[in-house]
C-alpha cells in the first residue's frame, strides 16, 4: 500500500479516522471503529472489531479499510442493495 496512486485513498482515510477519533487521542475505539466502518458502507463483523480492542491507531484502520475498499465489490453491492 506504498504506491503514488494510493496516495488519495490514504489521505481520505485519514480524514475518515481524524473524524471519528472524537477523543483526539490518536487512535479510535471500538464504538467509534464500528461507526467509521458503516459510514464507509461496510458493515463491521464481531471478529473484527474484538480483534481490535480496545483501540486501533491509524495504521492498522489503514490496513483495515484499505483492504476493504480495493476488494470491494460492486455488483455485490449493487446486489445487496436491491435486495433490502
Amino acid at each position: 500500500f506504498s504506491s503514488q496512486s494510493s496516495l488519495p485513498l490514504r489521505r481520505l482515510l485519514k480524514e475518515v479516522f481524524c473524524h471519528f477519533d472524537t477523543g483526539g487521542s490518536a487512535s479510535i475505539d471500538c464504538k467509534e471503529l464500528k461507526v467509521a466502518i458503516r459510514a464507509m458502507g461496510f458493515e463491521p463483523t464481531k471478529v473484527v472489531i474484538q480483534k481490535t480492542m480496545p483501540d486501533v491507531e491509524y495504521d492498522e484502520f489503514l490496513r483495515m479499510t484499505s483492504h476493504k475498499i480495493l476488494n470491494r465489490d460492486p455488483k455485490g453491492d449493487i446486489l445487496k442493495a436491491i435486495q433490502r
